[in-house]
């Protein structure tokens, strides 16, 4: 469309980027062929990417099966532009999962995260993210989605902005320009972490009925570790703690080296 705004343009590239690089990688395929089922999650599933690179996958088999898992990744690192890949072992802690972060890039290009976790089906995530995703876009019109694809189109790279305050800004505050919305950040901190405001998007922050997870600590609130997600009653979380005994880098590392590599290669 000749009439699109900039920000609805690259959005429009970066969605169709992600699927090409989703294809060519056959990420569904894969896992599928081994039994898996395979969802997207995140701005990739809700076509609201815009300037963050970042392709989310949440994947679930019915055991939590290391072999398989580095089976399939092994048959994805075959690609020559998945330039690098982390494993961390979850596998003992209550989210029950094995996590894989790894950086494609074509010489020459901006590189991608490309984020797949691999869970048990039944455990404590399970469909938790595409849920969101799919009550977000189901309360989302077309001045809701554009007015958050400009704001995400104009936060500075450098400027750090978990997407579910955009979306909590837009749709619960009605704000609708970059400094409403970091006005609207400063009085509504995400105090237990994104996963606080994830649990129901179509209700006010402060309404906590039936809501089964997560639980609450009357006595010890909580919180989000922010690098991975997870609820944990101290920080860092279990997931990065056992990513440090098992001698791999925490992802809190890894997902901000990712980033500065993202945000170098694409001010070169």
């Amino acid at each position: 469309m000749d009439d699109a705004t900039p920000w609805q343009e690259m959005a429009r590239m970066a969605q169709a980027e992600a699927r090409h690089i989703a294809e060519e990688l056959d990420i569904g395929g894969h896992w599928r062929r081994a039994g898996a089922v395979v969802n997207a999650v995140g701005s990739f599933r809700t076509n609201l990417l815009v300037r963050h690179r970042d392709i989310d996958f949440h994947v679930y088999t019915p055991v939590l099966d290391h072999d398989l898992s580095f089976r399939v990744m092994a048959a994805l690192a075959r690609s020559p532009h998945l330039n690098s890949l982390h494993f961390v072992d979850g596998s003992r802690t209550k989210e029950r999962c094995l996590e894989w972060h790894g950086i494609w890039q074509r010489p020459g290009g901006a590189p991608w995260q490309i984020d797949i976790i691999h869970m048990e089906s039944g455990s404590t995530f399970d469909g938790f993210f595409e849920r969101f995703a799919d009550r977000l876009c189901r309360r989302l019109d077309d001045g809701t989605r554009d007015t958050i694809l400009r704001l995400k189109y104009e936060t500075p790279e450098n400027e750090g902005i978990h997407g579910v305050e955009y979306y909590r800004a837009v749709l619960e505050g009605g704000v609708r320009t970059l400094e409403g919305l970091r006005r609207w950040r400063a009085a509504h901190p995400l105090e237990g972490g994104p996963l606080d405001a994830l649990r129901h998007p179509d209700r006010p922050a402060h309404d906590h009925r039936a809501v089964p997870f997560p639980h609450r600590n009357r006595h010890r609130p909580l919180c989000c570790c922010h690098c991975c997600n997870v609820w944990t009653n101290s920080l860092p979380c279990a997931l990065c703690r056992n990513a440090a005994s098992a001698s791999t880098t925490c992802w809190s590392y890894l997902k901000g080296r990712s980033r500065k590599m993202a945000r170098a290669a694409g001010s070169s």
